[in-house]
């Protein structure tokens, strides 16, 4: 009976041990009859319009790489994680004005964006979600244009020594055309410690999904 959990209403919840005010058997019944693989928090739930503004701004100042065309960033739900946890990343691209950037779903006739995460041992990549495209004009083929965003559901090994540094190394190969197209490909390190699990200020953001709730 899932009288005292509540259906999830978006992306993710990030695991810490225990599923807030959900029995054990509560939570598995939303996964046995099709809910989302994680609910989301209290944080994300009431994260305001304005909030997440505010949030995308400070996005927009974390440590970048760019090619000619993209500028990639990363963004983590935490710092600090302890041995098992889920928690997300997030790549974002900013992609140059007038050109586009094809999507991750594979055709025959152009590049989908490709992501090799490289993961610590014993880590795994659970989910990938995108940004939703839009079709190109013509041909129908999934595109983004000016941004797009990967939100990846990762779960660590259920033993890691304590206090140690980690890094995930994704690097990501992508197609972006005008009046001409080009290939890029840029690689941009994201660090995580083992610890106490420590949030960042990013975390709903990343939990409402890469288009928002």
């Amino acid at each position: 009976m899932l009288a005292r959990c509540r259906r999830p209403r978006g992306l993710f919840l990030l695991k810490t041990g225990r599923a807030p005010r959900c029995s054990a058997l509560a939570v598995a019944a939303l996964l046995v009859v099709g809910g989302p693989r994680f609910a989301m928090s209290d944080d994300a739930a009431s994260l305001t319009e304005e909030r997440a503004a505010a949030l995308e701004r400070k996005v927009t100042a974390l440590e970048s790489k760019r090619d000619d065309k993209v500028t990639m960033r990363t963004v983590r739900s935490h710092t600090s994680i302890t041995p098992g946890q889920t928690f997300l990343v997030a790549l974002d691209f900013r992609i140059r004005f007038g050109w586009h950037m094809y999507g991750a779903k594979p055709g025959s006739d152009y590049i989908p964006v490709r992501i090799q995460w490289g993961l610590p041992e014993g880590f795994t990549v659970k989910e990938v979600k995108w940004s939703k495209t839009e079709k190109e004009s013509g041909s129908g083929k999934p595109i983004h244009r000016r941004r797009a965003r990967a939100i990846a559901v990762v779960e660590a090994p259920a033993k890691l020594p304590e206090g140690e540094a980690l890094e995930l190394t994704p690097k990501v190969t992508w197609q972006v055309c005008k009046e001409s197209c080009r290939v890029g490909s840029l690689t941009l390190p994201i660090k995580l410690d083992v610890g106490r699990s420590e949030p960042t200020i990013f975390a709903p953001l990343l939990e409402a999904g890469p288009d928002g709730r």
